[in-house]
């Protein structure tokens, strides 16, 4: 899969992974974690700071991988 952010934003990408799939679940293995990838600091604190406010709403810890 290739990301263009000419067809949606990073932040919006972001939004639909933590909506998508419940990221405080434990993985069954380390084969099956999840794992929000980045290409530069900007986006990793955009990672980060969805991470956050899903655990901040939901009041469970992420165990996704940033």
């Amino acid at each position: 899969m290739d990301f263009d952010p000419a067809t949606i934003t990073y932040q919006d990408l972001l939004g639909h992974f933590f909506t998508m799939h419940d990221p405080s679940r434990p993985a069954h293995s380390t084969q099956y974690a999840s794992l929000v990838l980045h290409a530069d600091e900007s986006q990793r604190a955009q990672a980060l700071a969805a991470a956050e406010s899903f655990a901040s709403r939901f009041g469970r810890p992420v165990r996704t991988r940033i």
